[in-house]
C-alpha cells in the first residue's frame, strides 16, 4: 500500500472515526512543473567534464558537481529516472578533454545507452594537432618515440619505459586520403586519423534532433594556416587540414538522412593571438575556408 494521509472524522453524535486518503507525491505533480524540478537540480551553469575510467564506467567533474546538483534523482524510480535523464542530457553540455578525447566520447556515447543518446544536444571537445606518422612500404605507420611521447604528454622521452624502443608502430588505415600526403628529408608524412572518429558518427547516426558538436583547437593552431606562434618548433604549426576533411566526410556519411538534413553540426573553435595576425595568416584563413571574427575585451567596469 502506499503512501496515505488519515484524517479523524467527527460528527455529533456518531462515534470518532478515521478517514484514509492517498497521500499526493511528486508523479501527482503536472509534467510541466515536475520539468522544472528537474532543471533546478539537475542543470549544471558549466559544462559537465566527462572523465571516462573504462569502456563500462565515467564519472562527472568537477567533484563539487555532486554537491551542486542531485543526481540522487536519477535513481529514484523508473519512471522518475526516464523523465530527469532526459533534462540532464537534454539541457547540459558535456565535454571531454585530454589525450584521446575520440576514444573516451565514443565509450561514453555506448555507456549512456541509446535512450539517452538520443537527448543530447551540445557536445564540446577538446582535439590536438594528430600524431604525425610516416607511412612506410607496404602501408606500414609508424611514429618515432620521442614525438610519440611528446604528443601524448604522459612521459617525458627521456622517461619513457618504452625507450628502448625506436618507433611505435600503428595499423595501415583504410580511409581514403583526401589530400595528398607531404615529404620531409624523403619521408612520406600523413596525419594520424583515429579509427573512434568514424565511430562517434556512426554511433550517433541519423535519426533524432540536432546536436552541436564544438571541437575545441589547441591555443594558437589552426589546420591549414601557419600563424607561426612556434618559432622555435616550426613543424608544430603543422596541422593540414586532412582531419578536418576526413571529420566532414564522415560526418555526411553517417549523419545525414534521407531528407538531406545533419544530424550532428560541427563548429570549430580556435584562438589566435592578435599580435600574430598578419596579413598572410588572415589570406591562409580565408583560403582554408575557415571564418574568423575579433573578440573584444569586456569593459573592466
Amino acid at each position: 500500500m502506499g503512501s496515505c494521509i488519515c484524517r479523524l472524522r467527527y460528527r455529533r453524535g456518531e462515534p470518532l472515526g478515521l478517514s484514509y486518503y492517498r497521500a499526493l507525491n511528486f508523479s501527482d505533480l503536472p509534467f510541466e512543473i515536475r520539468s522544472k524540478v528537474y532543471r533546478l537540480v539537475l542543470v549544471y551553469q558549466n559544462a559537465v567534464i566527462v572523465s571516462v575510467q573504462s569502456e563500462k564506467y565515467c564519472k562527472w567533474l568537477p567533484d563539487s558537481i555532486d554537491y551542486e546538483l542531485d543526481l540522487g534523482i536519477l535513481q529514484v524510480s523508473k519512471a522518475i529516472s526516464v523523465e530527469a535523464a532526459a533534462i540532464f542530457y537534454r539541457f547540459n553540455t558535456f565535454a571531454f578533454y585530454g589525450h584521446d578525447t575520440w576514444t573516451a566520447l565514443f565509450n561514453f556515447l555506448v555507456i549512456i545507452d541509446p535512450a539517452n543518446r538520443a537527448h543530447l544536444r551540445h557536445i564540446k571537445a577538446g582535439i590536438s594537432k594528430p600524431l604525425e606518422l610516416t607511412r612506410l612500404a607496404g602501408g606500414t605507420l609508424v611514429a618515432s618515440l620521442e614525438q610519440h611521447c611528446a604528443q601524448c604528454e604522459i612521459y617525458p622521452p627521456e622517461n619513457c619505459p618504452r625507450k628502448s624502443l625506436q618507433y611505435e608502430v600503428y595499423p595501415p588505415d583504410n580511409h581514403p586520403r583526401l589530400r595528398p600526403p607531404y615529404d620531409r628529408i624523403g619521408d612520406e608524412i600523413v596525419d594520424h586519423v583515429n579509427s573512434s572518429i568514424e565511430a562517434v558518427f556512426r554511433i550517433l547516426g541519423s535519426d533524432g534532433p540536432l546536436l552541436q558538436l564544438t571541437l575545441m583547437m589547441e591555443y594558437g593552431l589552426v589546420p591549414g594556416v601557419q600563424i607561426g606562434l612556434h618559432d622555435e618548433e616550426p613543424e608544430r604549426d603543422d596541422w593540414s587540414l586532412e582531419i578536418p576533411d576526413h571529420l566532414e566526410r564522415l560526418r555526411k556519411l553517417h549523419t545525414v538522412g534521407n531528407a538531406g538534413k545533419g544530424k550532428v553540426r560541427v563548429l570549430w573553435k580556435g584562438r589566435v593571438p592578435k599580435m600574430f595576425f598578419y596579413p598572410y595568416v588572415e589570406e591562409e584563413i580565408k583560403e582554408a575556408g575557415w571564418k574568423y571574427w575579433e573578440r573584444k575585451k569586456r569593459n573592466s567596469g
